[in-house]
């Protein structure tokens, strides 16, 4: 029986039957893999201090279906433990992947982006920033990747003092006069597309505007599938 080889983060486990498991992966040559880790729960299991989410891995697995059997793992790097805001960023990121990446579709920037979030979000004064610029290489994987500074039909540039509206089908679209939040776009400010070009979140106000800008755009690509993570981030920052 053949063995592949890569790196990965684990991004979920479940339980499965009275001492397995069923554990969602992020590689870096297959993209989302999951796997069965036979005996994760019991007593003597090694599994259960090395299968930590947020730390770099070297695994290898076996089997031809969608669900592979893990045959190794061992830590690839500096593990990350993370707490706080920085933990609740980490499984809001995990979240959005299980969710929204197919299975066994290789997506090595977004790999990369997530090596770099996980380090960022060390320092609380990035976690902000470092998960917007996750979110629009994600938005990107998506095919809804966006230019913040130009209108999409036209390539007119973003002016400040406008406001914009985002259609899923279109892309960004001066908003009219005629046009309001009722007709099912996003309505988002010139001055917070710019911050997003930019990656600029100097103002609180517009810090906020662009966290829910592109959460709208992904709660589109979510089909109403809701996020656990945002719901408990909410309840522990009430």
């Amino acid at each position: 029986m053949s063995r592949k080889f890569d790196l990965g983060f684990v991004l979920h486990i479940r339980r499965y039957r009275n001492t397995s498991a069923l554990v969602e992966w992020f590689t870096r040559s297959e993209g989302r893999l999951c796997t069965i880790v036979k005996g994760l729960y019991r007593k003597n299991s090694t599994y259960q201090y090395i299968l930590q989410p947020f730390n770099r891995l070297e695994l290898s697995w076996s089997g031809q279906g969608e669900l592979k059997t893990l045959t190794h793992a061992t830590n690839a790097g500096v593990s990350h433990w993370l707490t706080g805001s920085a933990l609740m960023g980490g499984l809001y990121l995990n979240e959005l992947m299980v969710k929204l990446l197919n299975k066994q579709d290789p997506c090595l920037y977004v790999f990369e982006a997530y090596e770099r979030t996980i380090e960022q979000m060390q320092q609380a004064e990035l976690i902000e920033a470092s998960l917007r610029r996750f979110e629009k290489i994600l938005l990107k994987e998506l095919g809804l990747g966006l230019c913040f500074q130009s209108v999409s039909m036209t390539g007119e540039p973003i002016v400040a003092d406008l406001d914009y509206q985002f259609d899923p089908q279109w892309g960004l679209l001066p908003l009219s006069e005629n046009s309001s939040s009722s007709s099912g776009g996003t309505i988002v400010s010139g001055k917070v597309l710019l911050a997003l070009q930019a990656d600029c979140y100097d103002e609180s106000e517009i810090k906020r505007q662009a966290k829910y800008f592109l959460r709208a755009i992904l709660a589109y690509c979510l089909e109403g599938k809701k996020l656990s993570s945002i719901h408990i981030w909410r309840r522990v920052h009430v």
